[in-house]
């Protein structure tokens, strides 16, 4: 074998083998060529893709237009490299994909379609948004320990340590109404408070 047929062949085998899907597309709209990845990612045989309409196998499926309109607009806007994230539907499975497309250009250096390169992003995004959740999570629990410290150093100064709990784990209990409860009330005075209060600020009083 000669070693530019050897490069050929290592070069389509990389290509037939890399971990992203490649498509190229033809200006007639005909799917040229699908690589393993590209034909896993969109859930079409094989056979069925390479050398189908790209508008019969596409088309018709409301959570995929995002993805046609992005083959559309690289066909439509000629010499425009695009990448953009869209959600792709394959059977039951809703994928994110990233798109990076660019202009299929032949050996005479004349466009003749364009290649799409497919990056499946959906685990990545899985992980974005459980990060989010947990951002989120995080900051209710600390405004929650902030209320909670408030609560606490708000009534800890005229109840006892166990009532105030009791409000913090029930916070019901502060509703209007209140709980109907058998107790001793017990009211006693301070011999000359009276006299002294009304020489005192009001600070210095309590």
């Amino acid at each position: 074998m000669a070693i530019l047929d050897y490069m050929k062949q290592i070069q389509s085998d990389v290509i037939a083998n890399m971990s992203e899907g490649l498509i190229i597309i033809d200006f007639e709209g005909t799917i040229r060529y699908a690589n393993t990845m590209a034909v896993s990612m969109l859930g079409i045989g094989k056979e069925e893709l390479t050398g189908g309409k790209f508008a019969s196998l596409f088309l018709g499926v409301p959570e995929n237009d995002a993805f046609v309109q992005a083959v559309l607009d690289t066909i439509y806007e000629r010499g425009t490299q695009q990448t953009r994230i869209v959600n792709y539907r394959a059977g039951d499975v809703i994928r994110q994909l990233r798109i990076t497309s660019s202009l299929w250009m032949q050996e005479d250096g004349k466009p003749a379609g364009i290649t799409l390169i497919l990056c499946d992003l959906s685990e990545l995004m899985e992980l974005k948004y459980a990060l989010k959740a947990m951002e989120k999570i995080s900051e209710l629990n600390r405004q929650l320990n902030a209320r909670n410290k408030l609560l606490d150093k708000t009534f800890g100064q005229f109840l006892s340590d166990e009532i105030v709990q009791e409000l913090l784990d029930t916070p019901g209990g502060l509703e209007p109404g209140g709980k109907k409860r058998i107790v001793t009330i017990m009211m006693s005075d301070l011999r000359g408070f009276t006299a002294m209060s009304e020489h005192m600020d009001a600070g210095d009083l309590i």
